[in-house]
């Protein structure tokens, strides 16, 4: 791997741990590895192997891809996302705590309705449009 896509890791990892304000030992001690191995990942010393990787996408809530991309735009456009995303959960989840029992009920059956509307108009550009990806129509 090339010096530049191993700082940008390192520089991505780095962000990461700050945005979601864990220090390095902290950090370490959740994935379950030693503050100085996690360090030399921050440092750009080291990549992290696959695990860790995989454990540290895991605890953020993101992919692997947005660990892995060197590119800072991209990176921080899909933070972005993931944190419009996170959002918009925590607002469902208090206003379903807020709801109360047979509200629940109707809130789940009301998304379950949305969500077999949807399957059925994939399933319609399908059939209409075979061969041509869903998000581009």
């Amino acid at each position: 791997m090339d010096m530049e896509t191993q700082i940008a890791i390192a520089d991505n990892l780095r962000y990461l741990r700050n945005i979601f304000g864990y220090t390095q030992m902290e950090l370490s001690d959740k994935i379950h590895i030693c503050r100085s191995t996690y360090a030399t990942y921050e440092n750009g010393t080291k990549i992290p192997g696959t695990e860790t990787i995989f454990n540290l996408a895991k605890l953020y809530n993101i992919s692997v891809d947005t660990i892995l991309d060197c590119h800072i735009s991209k990176f921080l456009n899909n933070l972005i996302f993931i944190e419009d995303a996170h959002d918009s959960l925590r607002e469902l989840v208090s206003i379903f705590h807020d709801l109360s029992p047979s509200g629940r009920v109707c809130l789940v059956e009301k998304a379950d309705s949305i969500l077999q509307e949807e399957q059925e108009t994939k399933r319609q550009y399908k059939k209409e449009l075979p061969g041509i990806p869903y998000l581009i129509r």
